[in-house]
């Protein structure tokens, strides 16, 4: 009798930051854990979003998705995540993300005339673009190791990417600059993701300090003081709030 596959759900294609986060999180502890008899495979989506569907779905039983950067919150990632109430985030992992200007061939800078790359790298590179490369057209990818790959069919000279300074190396392409991402400290949150059963009871969201945090999802009536007397019962019990992130009701 064939015992069923245990999966968790990343951002395609392999090798995007999401894909190395979830191998480094998930495959390790397979290995090192006695009891278990089930390896964990990867399965890839396109989308964040089609990453949390995954999960809420019970296509996966687990997934990864990049939540927060130094520039802002993953809104698609967040919206999902809010939309569908069968997933809940088991834990946070912060992980270091350094970013490489890519090509095909080892191009000067003066000679580049478009790069492109996931909305959130862009962001994150954004002075040392306009600073380094200000004549170069900039287009967004749904990740930064697509935009990468893409450079092979690329026919127009000068096209470059930002993407991982590894991979680019591992498949054969020119790292033309390396560590251009505008702050030293950036960093990515990701959240591990599973899908809830009820059964379980409450769950923490655990931290990388091994504390744990409560995400509340809310919806308050349009009246004076809704927002005081919410944050009057965290204030009332000593609750440190984190965050407050605003999101539209599509309403």
């Amino acid at each position: 009798m064939k015992t069923k596959e245990r999966t968790y759900a990343v951002l395609d294609p392999p090798g995007t930051n999401t894909w190395r986060v979830g191998i480094c999180y998930f495959e390790p502890k397979t290995i090192s854990d006695p009891q278990s008899e089930l390896p964990l495979c990867a399965r890839g989506y396109r989308t964040n979003r089609h990453v949390v569907e995954a999960v809420s779905k019970g296509e996966v039983d687990f997934g990864v998705v990049a939540i927060e950067t130094l520039s802002g919150i993953e809104r698609p990632a967040l919206d999902a995540i809010i939309r569908n109430p069968a997933v809940v985030p088991v834990e946070e992992l912060r992980v270091p993300i350094r970013h490489a200007l890519i090509a095909t061939r080892p191009y000067e800078l003066h000679e580049i005339l478009r790069i492109g790359s996931h909305e959130q790298a862009l962001s994150q590179c954004e002075d040392w673009l306009a600073t380094n490369v200000p004549h170069a057209a900039i287009e967004g990818r749904t990740s930064t190791t697509r935009a990468v790959e893409e450079l092979r069919t690329e026919r127009m000279p000068g096209a470059a990417a930002i993407g991982d300074k590894g991979f680019a190396l591992t498949h054969g392409f020119s790292v033309l600059r390396e560590n251009i991402q505008d702050s030293l400290n950036n960093a990515t949150r990701f959240l591990v993701l599973m899908h809830y059963d009820p059964a379980l009871g409450p769950i923490g969201l655990r931290t990388p300090d091994d504390g744990y945090r409560t995400a509340i999802l809310v919806h308050l009536e349009n009246e004076p003081g809704a927002l005081y007397t919410f944050l009057g019962v965290l204030a009332k019990y000593k609750r440190n709030l984190t965050r407050i992130e605003l999101r539209s009701t599509k309403r």
